[in-house]
């Protein structure tokens, strides 16, 4: 067995070589679809907090800024007057944040399995994810609020753990930020409620007068959780009350595209119910899904052979990360939200499927030492070996893939359904136009170059990202006859067949994600 000090040594070594490998490939990614309105919406909620202006309620206005407005402030101070620095520092930003999150999801994994090779083995899991990683660099919705909904579990957890005020003010912090990410992040306050009528149930049952303090405790909570809600929500100022319209809007996004799904287009409140759980199925590493099955299973198994109220911390930690997995699922599935472009939206409920994933693991090894209680080495290996190949699989997918990592399908859907790219959406926010963009720029000496790409948005937000001087060299056209070159990332099937010249593809896991044609 090794020292503390060594075992604490390896953590930093870990997380010091992640934040260095991080850091190094941040420039890599391109643009997301979102990243154009999200930025101009923090921009006008800057002037709006600066008396510059009133702001514009149109529907991106209910979505929140408490992470991306200090970054304007950040980009106003520093003075960045160029496209490529003010998306740069969003992305190193987005990325500093998930490395953030990925200390404090090592704790709740060492602290919930009391085991500091759980917990890295837990960061393991969430860092070779590849659609999660890649997403880590550039989305800066739906990563910001996974980063922030993980801090705020692990507060809750503290808070949950102590009477003192500090950890609660704390708490109220945290989910204040959270909700005005995304105002669906109410759910980690319910789960403060929740945990807070077991507990007030349970001291009541026993006339404890702990349980006024605890009563306290909690209306200190929903005092400050209220307070911080509309200090960092600028668009609570004028009016509180903005937070219903914002849940009215938010459950039945009016988003006006499709998404491919199944070899069938759906509108985003059209879309069946079994959406997100075949998305989770197809794009999460086989090993994970498996070991969450068991993880899932004993956790459930556990509650009903329950004879008493009285919960351990590891109980409680349990039944959390059950209802963050499967709560947002069943709302989401009860309420038909609208969902699109893959999975995104519920990217907030995958480390808990990962600390299921843990507790399953676990679980297997119980019973593998109870069968091989004399071979302990066979128990191992049988654990061990799958586990390592998977962990070893993912990571070479996401060097090979890179910085396309977005694009990751698991065995179950690269082998069992046929044909990915007719039936699900594959680079949807036409980050591989960066890619494709520096490739022609890299091959073609022209001082001036005419590029139609198929999905605009995406295609002409790539190139604010390359450096200026190269940029300048492009010019986008809207008529493809005008065209030297055509560039389609294969949203919505738009762009007509007139490539008799392919110059440039992308590919990942033999499915064309960028195709760029020569013309004229």
């Amino acid at each position: 067995m090794l020292s503390s000090k060594t075992n604490k040594i390896i953590v930093f070594l870990f997380f010091l070589a992640f934040l260095v490998i991080g850091l190094f490939i941040v420039d890599d990614y391109g643009v997301s679809t979102d990243e154009g309105a999200v930025r101009d919406r923090e921009e006008e909620v800057y002037d709006f907090v600066m008396a510059e202006n009133d702001l514009v309620y149109y529907h991106y206005t209910y979505h929140g800024t408490a992470f991306g407005l200090p970054l304007v402030v950040i980009e106003k101070a520093l003075k960045l007057d160029d496209s490529r620095d003010v998306l740069l520092l969003r992305h190193f930003a987005t990325f500093l944040l998930f490395y953030l999150a990925t200390i404090f999801f090592y704790l709740i994994c060492k602290n919930r399995f009391k085991s500091r090779g759980i917990g890295l083995l837990g960061v393991l899991f969430l860092i070779l994810s590849p659609r999660i990683f890649a997403h880590s660099f550039y989305n800066i919705k739906d990563l910001v609020f996974l980063s922030f909904f993980i801090i705020s579990i692990y507060t809750l957890t503290k808070y949950l753990g102590s009477n003192k005020i500090l950890p609660i003010i704390v708490h109220a912090i945290v989910c204040g930020i959270l909700i005005d990410i995304r105002a669906v992040g109410l759910i980690v306050p319910f789960f403060t409620f929740i945990f807070f009528i077991y507990k007030y149930a349970y001291l009541f049952s026993k006339s404890s007068n702990k349980k006024y303090n605890l009563l306290i405790n909690f209306v200190i909570y929903s005092f400050a959780l209220s307070f911080f809600v509309v200090l960092f929500w600028p668009i609570l100022w004028e009016n509180p009350g903005h937070i219903l319209v914002v849940f009215e809007k938010l459950a039945h996004y009016p988003w006006p595209g499709q998404s491919l799904y199944l070899g069938q287009y759906y509108k985003g409140f059209e879309i069946p119910w079994h959406y997100s759980i075949v998305w989770i199925s197809i794009t999460t590493p086989v090993v994970y899904l498996i070991t969450f099955l068991f993880g899932t299973f004993d956790v459930v198994k556990n509650i009903f052979k329950k004879t008493s109220l009285k919960l351990s911390s590891a109980e409680r930690d349990d039944i959390l990360f059950l209802l963050w997995f499967f709560m947002p699922l069943v709302m989401v599935i009860a309420l038909h939200s609208s969902l699109y472009s893959g999975w995104r939206q519920l990217f907030f409920v995958y480390p808990a499927l990962i600390l299921l994933s843990l507790k399953g693991i676990l679980f297997i090894n119980e019973k593998l030492e109870r069968q091989f209680a004399k071979k302990y080495k066979v128990s191992l290996l049988l654990l061990v070996i799958p586990i390592a190949l998977s962990l070893i699989s993912s990571a070479i997918f996401t060097v090979k893939n890179h910085p396309h990592q977005f694009v990751y399908f698991n065995p179950i859907g690269t082998k069992i359904i046929k044909d990915l790219e007719s039936k699900f959406e594959l680079d949807y926010w036409g980050l591989s136009y960066r890619s494709a963009l520096e490739y022609i720029l890299a091959n073609d000496t022209s001082d001036n170059i005419n590029i139609y790409v198929s999905f605009t948005p995406s295609g002409e937000l790539n190139a604010y990202i390359i450096e200026k001087t190269e940029r300048n060299r492009l010019n986008y056209v809207y008529d493809i006859n005008q065209a030297d070159y055509s560039l389609d990332n294969y949203r919505y099937n738009l762009n007509p067949d007139v490539c008799h010249n392919i110059f440039y593809t992308i590919k990942v896991q033999n499915n064309d994600i960028m195709k760029v044609c020569k013309l004229n």
